[in-house]
């Protein structure tokens, strides 16, 4: 109840002030934050009109910040086009204010952007930009979040050596500099490395500790995605009631805050090989699309077209208790499974998950992938562009 009422203080504050004036820029930015920790979604109004009415007030740093966290919007969403745009705007507009810090968020988010779409490369070289330009207090703290973001790319490159030191050194910096955001990231990030080497009991302590400063920090976005961590650590300690007890509310809530690309993965921790629930079998893609989608596609479209539109689920999410909330339409039949469709039609999707091994898995049958497998990986992105502010 608390984040709701911190968003009713929030509008009140703002139909308060009717002035088209900068505060109210300010009061627009700090409602959709707050918004967007709940249901990202219905931040987008809010988001645009903080931008129309930044351009209006004429003030570069206000519009470059607004720019920023409509980028944070799309990049959410893996609407990647649209976020690229936007960040390329903001950062000509904190070169106009001469915001180096500005400017270093711009390029971690571009290398964030990169790395989700699988183009590590680029993602590298983003990082290494805004590391090469001079740390001083106002850039310490982005500075630091660069380093996590290289640390996650190397893991994902199985460059575990890199990634760990690049994760530690970020670490100390924020245990150093009292950054808890940065220490959440860190401590995620070197849980995916302890990941990436089967390192189970390594990874389950620093998703812990991570998930347990996300709830001090009241970060939503945080929560789900170190209790999707704890439960993928569960599915492969064979651990699968426990996974399915972390899996399953966590899809719940996040088709109910519009996490997309956090979906996937919490419908692989609850339709694992556990038989703790023996309903049928429910994806939210069917057909040729029956491979669970993974959010290194370039949207969710890119993974396959699901029976419909996602926001048709949520009245099921919010008022059924069960599994059964799923709709009918959304569920695979093995006969349909089986069939195979014509090549054409066939997706390449990915399935590999955000510490970069690929593991292939069918809506109906766990051992059966259903699609072949890119290279493509990412991570709940909204977890860290909320972090990354």
């Amino acid at each position: 109840m608390a984040p709701l009422r911190r968003i009713d203080s929030m509008r009140a504050l703002v139909r308060a002030h009717p002035q088209l004036d900068t505060a109210r820029v300010i009061l627009l930015t700090e409602l959709a934050r707050t918004v967007k920790l709940q249901n990202v979604q219905a931040a987008r109004p809010v988001l645009e009109e903080a931008v129309r009415l930044a351009r209006r007030v004429a003030s570069r740093d206000l519009l470059a910040e607004t720019l920023l966290d409509l980028a944070d919007y799309h990049i959410t969403l893996a609407e990647y086009p649209l976020a690229i745009k936007l960040l390329r705007e903001a950062r000509q507009e904190f070169a106009r204010v001469h915001d180096l810090g500005g400017e270093v968020r711009c390029l971690g988010r571009l290398a964030l952007v990169a790395d989700q779409q699988g183009q590590y490369a680029a993602s590298l070289s983003y990082c290494l930009q805004g590391l090469a330009l001079p740390v001083t207090s106002g850039t310490r703290r982005f500075n630091t979040s660069l380093k996590i973001q290289a640390g996650g790319t190397f893991n994902k490159l199985g460059d575990y050596a890199h990634a760990r030191d690049y994760l530690l050194d970020a670490l100390q910096v924020a245990r150093h500099q009292d950054y808890p955001d940065r220490i959440n990231l860190a401590l995620a990030g070197l849980g995916d490395v302890c990941r990436s080497q089967k390192q189970w009991a390594a990874a389950r302590l620093y998703y812990t500790q991570s998930m347990a400063l996300s709830q001090r920090l009241g970060s939503a976005p945080d929560v789900l995605a170190m209790q999707l961590n704890l439960a993928e650590v569960s599915e492969r300690q064979g651990k699968f009631a426990e996974a399915l007890a972390l899996g399953y509310p966590a899809l719940r809530q996040s088709i109910a805050a519009g996490q997309l690309l956090a979906i996937p993965r919490a419908q692989g921790c609850w339709r694992g090989p556990s038989s703790a629930w023996a309903g049928p079998t429910a994806p939210l893609f069917t057909g040729s699309a029956a491979c669970r989608p993974a959010s290194g596609c370039a949207s969710w479209k890119a993974a396959g077209r699901p029976t419909r539109s996602w926001p048709w689920l949520l009245p099921r999410a919010k008022i059924l208790p069960g599994p059964t909330w799923l709709p009918s339409a959304a569920r695979c039949s093995t006969t349909a499974c089986s069939a195979k469709p014509p090549p054409a039609a066939r997706p390449a999707c990915s399935s590999t998950l955000s510490w970069g091994r690929s593991r292939p898995r069918s809506s109906c049958s766990p051992s059966k992938p259903a699609c072949k497998t890119s290279s493509a990986s990412s991570k709940t992105c909204a977890s860290r562009t909320s972090s990354l502010a």
